[in-house]
């Protein structure tokens, strides 16, 4: 019915119109009728090349609309709309294989249900300051989809305001940082264990004795300052050398009994005495207490040894 009415009101429009440009049907001459039909022909064709154009309009829009769609759906992130009670309106596939979810699935309903025990508030408070506060923000949310394993999401917001207020919605990306954040843990710890070793150097190089680590392939991973004076060498001259073949006469690794030189493993008792070689050739006794350094299953990795020259000790 109301497509009727539209359709005669648009007809009574046309007939005003016409009226005003050609006048009265009644006063129609053969010049005018034939005018007339010429601009009916002229505006039959405009119509038919503004219907062209129409046509060509509408394939471009198919076409960018497709395009959009694959861009949404086969992005490398995560996209998701949700309304300010945490409600999926729209998702991209990348983001539905995130959650282990078909997007019919998760479509319309509660992303709550998604998150990994204790997160809720945190996405409750994110939704209000984005829709109360409209600030755009990126916070980290554990996800545990369909109880598989959990991991860590970043996301970040941007709110697309409707005139409804009620109908904004939250435009979020997705990402799975778990191996990011594992990586900047790692990180973290290794730059905390070489602050560590660079205080343990530091107190080493105070001590009036040596001090020397030597790994399981006989090479030097840590001297102190006094071990580098006796021997004549700067540090970076020792570190990575293999101790026995450059820092102990032949003479005294033969009598050495204590270490398995065929099978190059450390068998260092907790004391012995031996001669090391110094830069200028020159040979000095020290008297060694030796610790050896296990991993967790016990295997042994290195040997940290003390040492006090003979004369010293004696």
């Amino acid at each position: 019915m109301l497509k009727k009415v539209t359709a005669n009101k648009l007809r009574h429009l046309a007939e005003a119109k016409a009226r005003k440009v050609f006048g009265s049907l009644d006063d129609l001459t053969p010049i005018k009728a034939k005018k007339l039909f010429h601009e009916l022909e002229v505006h039959q064709v405009e119509l038919e090349m503004q219907n062209v154009e129409l046509r060509e309009t509408q394939l471009r829009l198919e076409k960018a609309n497709d395009q959009y769609t694959d861009l949404f759906d086969f992005a490398p992130v995560g996209y998701l709309l949700l309304n300010e009670a945490g409600i999926v309106k729209n998702i991209n596939l990348t983001a539905c294989i995130l959650l282990g979810t078909e997007r019919t699935d998760i479509q319309d309903s509660d992303f709550y249900t998604y998150l990994s025990s204790g997160e809720s508030d945190k996405l409750y408070l994110a939704l209000r300051k984005i829709f109360h506060d409209k600030i755009n923000s990126s916070f980290e949310l554990q996800i545990k989809p369909n109880d598989r394993y959990s991991f860590t999401a970043l996301f970040q917001s941007s709110l697309n305001i409707n005139e409804d207020h009620t109908k904004s919605l939250c435009r979020l990306s997705m990402q799975n940082v778990t191996k990011l954040r594992k990586a900047e843990t790692l990180q973290q710890q290794y730059e905390n264990l070489q602050k560590e070793k660079e205080n343990i150097q530091q107190y080493l190089d105070l001590a009036p004795i040596i001090f020397l680590l030597i790994d399981s392939e006989h090479k030097v991973e840590m001297i102190n300052q006094k071990g580098c004076e006796i021997l004549g060498y700067d540090r970076v001259e020792i570190l990575k050398k293999n101790w026995f073949d450059h820092f102990m006469p032949y003479a005294d690794k033969a009598n050495t009994v204590h270490i398995d030189f065929e099978n190059k493993k450390f068998l260092l008792t907790p004391n012995y005495e031996c001669d090391i070689l110094n830069k200028d050739g020159s040979l000095q006794a020290v008297a060694w207490k030796n610790t050896a350094v296990l991993d967790k299953s016990g295997n042994l990795i290195g040997t940290l040894c003390a040492g006090v020259l003979s004369n010293e000790h004696t």
